[in-house]
C-alpha cells in the first residue's frame, strides 16, 4: 500500500510539473503561415482552382534537414498545436505541454510542423487557413 501511495505522489507531482501551465515568459509566440497552391486535383479526380493551407512551425530546420516532425492533427483539429498567436490568448496550443524548448517533442532539437487539413471541421475560425469543406 505505501509503494502505490508513493507512486502516486510522485505521479501527481510528475504530472502538474510536466502539464501544469506554463509561465507567462516561457510562453512560445508563434506565427500562422499561408501557403497557396493552383489547380490540385484531388484523388477523386475534381480540381479546385486554389487550395490554401494554414501551417505553424517551432523550432528550426538544420542544416542536413533531417530533424522535421510532422503534426498531423484529429479531425476537428486544427494547426496551432503549441505556442499563442499572442502572450494574451486565452490557451496555447493543443499540445503545448509536450511541444516546445526542453518538453518531450523539444523544439531545441527538432523542427516541428502542423498544417490545417482540406477536411478542417473548424474552417469557420478565425486562426484558421483551409480551403477546407465549405468552398467545394
Amino acid at each position: 500500500m505505501k509503494t502505490k501511495l508513493i507512486i502516486l505522489l510522485w505521479l501527481v507531482v510528475f504530472s502538474s510539473t510536466a502539464f501544469g501551465a506554463a509561465n507567462k515568459a516561457d510562453t512560445m509566440l508563434v506565427e500562422k503561415q499561408h501557403f497557396t497552391t493552383k489547380d490540385f486535383t484531388t484523388v477523386s479526380g475534381v480540381t479546385l482552382e486554389q487550395v490554401d493551407i494554414g501551417w505553424e512551425s517551432y523550432g528550426k530546420l538544420n542544416a542536413n534537414k533531417d530533424n522535421v516532425i510532422l503534426i498531423t492533427h484529429y479531425f476537428s483539429g486544427t494547426s496551432h498545436a503549441a505556442g499563442k498567436y499572442k502572450a494574451d490568448d486565452a490557451l496555447p496550443g493543443y499540445w503545448d505541454a509536450i511541444i516546445g524548448p526542453g518538453k518531450a517533442i523539444d523544439t531545441n532539437k527538432y523542427y516541428v510542423i502542423s498544417s490545417d487539413t482540406l477536411v478542417n471541421a473548424n474552417w469557420h475560425d478565425e486562426n484558421v487557413i483551409t480551403t477546407g469543406p465549405a468552398s467545394t
